[in-house]
């Protein structure tokens, strides 16, 4: 049996401006699918002993391309005007191979995001190409994105948050949404996409991603977000003492 790295489930390079308080650290809040959260101060991302040393490796070079891309001079701007924003300097197939890693990552850990579970279909599908380095067809496991800014236009990037799920009660689709990178990014978990789903998979192309733009307080998980911190501060005022909501 190989031995498992501890591994990230969303890169530590994700969660840097998180850090950058006066105590260097960050508020966590993680969301079942009943919508019960749980508040938590950590100093560094969530990990779990998932990845053998190759599959680790494998990972590392997408999220290597990504950083280099994503926060790169020509990568997702520090501000952002108007209702959408491209990005054009990107490889789309290691682009979709990094965003598809975390979506695997967090259905195959144990401990954190329990509440994201593809199922042996899909965790399987997604494990092979990750592994191979091969991307599903450009209309399967849409991808889309929502740059996060404040008032004034600023990228968010210091807002990280695990999944929320969410079904189409139409198709009964799956898809779950994270916040990363200074996005809000949703997964549509399909590999038989609806004409609408094969809509969406077009903001992704090779010439680039199309993203929309979203005030922090129009995002998916904003209030529940908030709401939840709110309950933590209640609950133990001297842990987060300071911390205002």
């Amino acid at each position: 049996m190989r031995k498992l790295c501890y591994s990230h489930i969303i890169p530590e390079f994700c969660y840097a401006a998180t850090y950058r308080g006066p105590h260097g650290q960050a508020a966590k809040v993680a969301f079942s699918p009943t919508g019960v959260g749980h508040t938590s101060k950590v100093q560094q991302g969530d990990r779990e002993y998932l990845l053998c040393r190759t599959c680790e490796g494998i990972v590392n070079r997408y999220e290597t391309t990504f950083n280099e891309q994503w926060y790169g001079a020509t990568g997702l701007p520090e501000h952002v005007t108007g209702k959408w924003v491209s990005v054009s300097e990107i490889d789309s197939r290691a682009f979709r191979l990094f965003h598809l890693s975390i979506l695997l990552r967090a259905s195959v850990a144990k401990r954190c995001f329990t509440y994201v579970s593809l199922g042996k279909h899909y965790e399987e599908a997604l494990r092979c190409f990750v592994r191979e380095g091969v991307a599903p067809p450009d209309s399967h496991y849409p991808l889309c994105g929502f740059v996060l800014v404040d008032n004034g236009g600023r990228v968010m990037h210091e807002i990280v948050f695990g999944a929320v799920p969410k079904i189409d009660r139409a198709n009964r689709t799956r898809a779950y949404v994270f916040a990363y990178a200074g996005c809000e990014w949703w997964f549509i978990v399909t590999d038989h996409p609806t004409p609408a789903e094969i809509k969406i998979s077009t903001l992704l192309s090779p010439h680039g991603i199309r993203l929309g733009v979203k005030r922090f307080h129009e995002s998916e998980t904003r209030d529940r977000f908030l709401k939840q911190v709110r309950v933590s501060i209640r609950n133990e005022p001297d842990q987060w003492k300071g911390l205002k909501c």
